[in-house]
């Protein structure tokens, strides 16, 4: 998932042609289990156990979502 104009979207509709990056979005909180999941997957595909994990991967940009706008 990527922001383009503001809105989640799928990454494959993106178009380097008609869509200009212009940074990444950081989630002001890392993610912190509810009691609904034990384990976290990060997008490097290592397993998260625990939330000094959660906050390593967040701190190095692991989470950031791309954004795009219309150009």
């Amino acid at each position: 998932m990527v922001y383009l104009n503001g809105q989640k979207v799928d990454n494959k509709i993106i178009d380097p042609a008609k869509h200009k990056f212009i940074g990444s979005f950081k989630s002001p909180h890392y993610p912190v289990s509810d009691g609904s999941w034990d384990v976290y997957m990060c997008s490097c595909q290592m397993a998260l156990w625990t939330v000094q994990q959660c906050h390593e991967h967040w701190v190095l940009g692991h989470m950031d979502v791309p954004q795009y706008i219309d150009i």
